[in-house]
Order: structure tokens, then sequence, then C-alpha cells
């Protein structure tokens, strides 16, 4: 048979595959005896250097068979493309391999599964709860308060009154005296419960009455519906809400507590909206009289409450609605941390170790306005009093106000700052995370607390060298043995040791020879 007819067969054969067959699965199926020395040029042969499959091979591993030969008798051939071919038991068993073979190739999910390996499952599926994932941004920052000892009155004139002293009250007489303690009843637990009913039964004169019980969490589902009623514009249904919840947090809260000045805040808010302006003036300054009251109050209420206030003002067309704004952002620059907002977020980027995919890591932004509430609510004030003098025609305040805004926005995102790592994909170093993740300094800090301004004291008894002329200061432990002087030279050479020998006892003519010869 010629060599042409061979491959016009086999290629009509193996039609399904997308990829030819090698050599030895050819010979598996039409083990010819032809010495043809193009068979294996026009399919890929198995060498023993090279080990790979073809598809044929990898989906049944067919085991390579020789060329069998076969007799070129006269009689007819149950094959019409080769009639001088006569099969044998074995050229059967042949073509029956193969046909398990193509089986197998037809069949491609038992051929894959070999071949398969570990999926990876990126679409979560919320089947079960999804507990949140952890990230740093989700920290919880403590409330930034004016100092202790510095009252709002004080704040507002910019007259920072010095703390009390620590050591006591100057008049013990007011002090109020403690009940005196007595050992004697100390084994029975009646008295506590004889004292709980007297005090329940028949409260005395001088103790402030029990505040009722109010359902908190009530009253903040409903404090929450009126926010939302504020973000849709329903500014009435809002007021109704804030004023049940007002209500509630006056009988639920002590006199003067922040929790009370933060509602009356939002109604006032919702009562400007709804045009009531005095009403809002009112409760504007009834907060900053609470807060006023309050030990050390909230910053970030103290600074909205000057913005309702001037927002009111501004709205009655009072002249003085511009001092208000520009009075919230001095005490923002005063008393405001720029820097602690960001704490552990200004560094995260450098978390981000790909370059090519997930690359967003690296250019994680977190939004002044969304994480530094103090910030966001003086950029308002400012932005309202340039509104307010442009409208006024006062190019003096507009330019302060600018100036202003200028500098704020410049101060935090300085605190924002951050030089680039790494640019492209690093592998390994996964631990480099914790020097990403730490207490970092702020850049204000790193300015306020550097070694030029605020000098580092470093005593020398905890440490084992110090400068010259200070040597008696290092407190060794007892009995410390100490070899030789420690000199980061002695180990130079041959000379520096024969110049070095004789220092450990008169070391002074080494170090204050030069001193002393002028």
């Amino acid at each position: 048979m010629c060599c042409s007819r061979l491959v016009r067969h086999v290629h009509s054969f193996f039609f399904f595959l997308p990829v030819l067959p090698c050599a030895r699965c050819v010979a598996a199926l039409y083990p010819l005896r032809c010495s043809s020395p193009f068979l294996p040029l026009l399919f890929p042969s198995q060498s023993s250097s090279n080990k790979k499959l073809c598809s044929v091979c990898a989906a049944g591993n067919v085991p390579a068979l020789p060329l069998l030969p076969f007799s070129l008798a006269k009689s007819p051939s149950p094959f019409p493309s080769f009639p001088s071919f006569r099969p044998s038991p074995l050229h059967l068993l042949a073509a029956k391999q193969m046909r398990a073979v193509v089986g197998a190739v037809l069949q491609p999910s038992s051929a894959v599964a070999t071949l398969r390996c570990q999926a990876r499952f990126i679409t979560r599926l919320y089947t079960s709860y999804f507990k949140g994932e952890l990230f740093p941004n989700q920290l919880v920052r403590p409330l930034e308060r004016l100092p202790r000892g510095v009252s709002l009155a004080a704040a507002r004139k910019g007259q920072q009154v010095a703390a009390p002293s620590s050591s006591g009250s100057g008049n013990p007489a007011t002090a109020a005296s403690p009940e005196p303690v007595t050992w004697e009843d100390v084994d029975s637990t009646d008295l506590v419960h004889a004292n709980e009913q007297s005090r329940a039964v028949a409260p005395q004169a001088g103790l402030a009455a029990r505040r009722p019980y109010v359902p908190l969490g009530e009253v903040a589902k409903m404090e929450l519906q009126g926010d939302y009623l504020t973000e849709g514009g329903l500014h009435q249904e809002a007021l109704e809400y804030y004023g049940v919840v007002a209500k509630a947090y006056a009988l639920a809260y002590p006199k003067d507590h922040p929790q009370v000045a933060g509602i009356r805040l939002k109604l006032a808010g919702a009562f400007r909206r709804t045009g009531r302006l005095a009403s809002s003036k009112a409760n504007c300054e009834a907060a900053l009289q609470m807060l006023d009251n309050a030990v050390q109050p909230p910053l970030e209420l103290i600074v909205e409450a000057l913005f309702e206030l001037g927002l009111a003002s501004e709205t009655m067309n009072d002249a003085a609605a511009g001092t208000v704004f520009e009075e919230a952002v001095t005490l923002v620059d005063m008393f405001h941390n720029s820097g602690q907002s960001h704490k552990m977020l200004r560094l995260l980027p450098r978390l981000g170790r790909r370059f090519n995919l997930n690359f967003e890591e690296k250019f994680v932004y977190f939004s002044p306005f969304d994480y530094d509430r103090v910030f966001a609510l003086a950029d308002q004030c400012l932005e309202r009093a340039e509104v307010f003098y442009r409208a006024r025609n006062d190019r003096a305040g507009v330019m302060r106000v600018l100036q202003q805004r200028k500098e704020l926005i410049d101060k935090k995102f300085f605190n924002m700052r951050d030089f680039a790592g790494r640019i492209h994909t690093m592998r390994g170093h996964w631990k480099r995370r914790a020097q990403v993740l730490t207490n970092a300094p702020t850049p204000d800090e790193l300015l306020r607390y550097s070694p030029t301004i605020h000098q580092v004291h470093r005593d020398f008894k905890y440490e084992l060298n110090a400068p010259i002329g200070r040597e008696k200061e290092v407190q060794p432990g007892v009995n410390r043995v100490v070899h030789d002087m420690g000199n980061p030279y002695r180990r130079n050479s041959i000379r520096s040791q024969r110049m070095l020998r004789d220092a450990e006892k008169n070391f002074e003519k080494y170090i204050r020879a030069d001193a002393f010869e002028a």
C-alpha cells in the first residue's frame, strides 16, 4: 500500500482528535509490514528521550506495539482498504484495544479526571453566615475629647485653663467624708440586703431619685429611623422621631450627658430643615451649654454644635455666622490630632505584594472625610464660611477662610503621606507585614518628637558603654567579667594590638593626649 493512501486513511479515522496520534498509536491500529521510512516523519515519534504522549496515548495509555508481520496471501480480505491484508488474532486484539482508546477519548470526563487539579473557589456563596473580613480600617478609635481641666467656654475664649493639681481639693471640709468602715459584720450578708430594702422603701432626702428604665435598644432604632428619614429628605417625620428620642435620652442619661447633647444637635438640624430657626438656634445653644458643663466634652460634638449654630445663624441672616464657623475651625486647629484617624491606615498600601492581579491592594485609599468626622465638619464649616463671606462681598474674609482651608487640608493630607515601597511583585517576605501593621508614628508625631526638638534621655546605668568622659555612669553587674575595654580596633592588626597592649590600665594617655597638648 502506498504511503499517501495510509496517511489519508489514518487522517479520516482520527478526524475527531485535536492532535494527530503518534506513531505507536498508528502501529497499534494498523500493524503493517510496511518498511516505509516516512511513517516516523508523518506522525510524532515516541523516542526514549522524549516521553511526552499524544492525546490518544494520554487518554488510554496505549502500550507500544511492534509492527507485526503479515503474509501477502491471495485470500479475500475483510478490510476493503487493504485487499492483501489477512487479520490474525493479534491484529484483532490491537483493533479492539484501539476501539477502547477511541471510547476513552470520546468520554472526556474520565480522561480529564486524572489530570484535574484542585479548583480555586473565587466566587463566595453566601449560603451561611458570613463573618466580615477583618481589616485595620474597622478599628474602633477612642473618642477625641478636650484636655482635662479645659472647659468649652475657656477654649472658645482662647484661654487654656491649667489643669487642677492632683494633690486633692484645697478645702478638706467641703470634700465628701466617706462612711466609716467597720469589720464586725464581715461574715454576714444580711446587712447588704437590709440596706438595699431600706433604700428602696424610703429614699433619703439628699439622694437623687433613680432614673426610670428606658429601652435604649428600641430608642436607638428610632434614632436610626430618623437618620434614614433625614437622608431621604422627610425632615418633618425625622423631627418627630428625634423628639421622642430626645425625651427618652433625657430620661435615661444624667444631666449634661454628651449623648443628650448629640440628640439635641440632630433635633436642631431637623428644626432648621423644617424652617423652625428659633428652635434650632435654641437647641444648639442648649447643647453647647451641656458640653460646657461636661467634664471632658467630645471635640466632634463641639464642632458639630458650632456648625449647626452657624448654619442656623446664616439662615437667619445673622452677621456673626462667619465668626461662628471660624471659631469651630480654630478649636479644631487647637485640639484635633490630624494623624490619629490614619494611624494604622497610612502604611496599608505596602501590604500589597502583587503587581498584575490584586494590584488594588497597592492603591487602597481611605478618605479622610469617611474616617475623620471632625476634619469633615471643619471643612464644611470653612466652605459655608466662604459662601457666607462671598454673599456679603467680604474679600478679606474670603481670603482668610481659603487660607485656613488650605492649611487644614494640607495638614490632614500630610498625615496621610507615605513613600512608595516595592512596586513590582514581591515573593516571600510575608512576615514583613508585621512592620506595616504597627503603631507607626504619624508624620506629625515624627516632626513633633524628633530628637532635635524632643531629645531622648539615655540613662547609661542601664547600658554597657558610654561616651568618653562619662564612663563612670555605667553600672555593670556585680562581678561582671570584662576581658578588655572592647576597643573596636582591637582586631585590626598586630601593630594595633601592640599599641593597645597597655591601654587597659592607663588609657587616659591615649584618649586625652591631644586635649592638653595645646
